[in-house]
């Protein structure tokens, strides 16, 4: 399973938007759109880092 998968299928299982996760995270929805359709194999740390906490890993 890709990162952006794990990222989207944990988003979704807390209930949260793209639009959401963005706010809370900081890392724009358009990034996270990125991540999660694959475009963005490999985020950076720091993306990862901005993630972690509301997606609570």
């Amino acid at each position: 399973m890709e990162i952006g998968e794990m990222i989207k299928k944990r988003r979704e299982k807390l209930g949260f938007s793209q639009r959401q996760l963005a706010y809370l995270s900081g890392v724009s929805n358009t990034e996270i759109k990125r991540i999660e359709d694959g475009d963005r194999k490999q985020p950076s740390q720091e993306i990862l880092c901005k993630l972690a906490n509301p997606l609570r890993v």
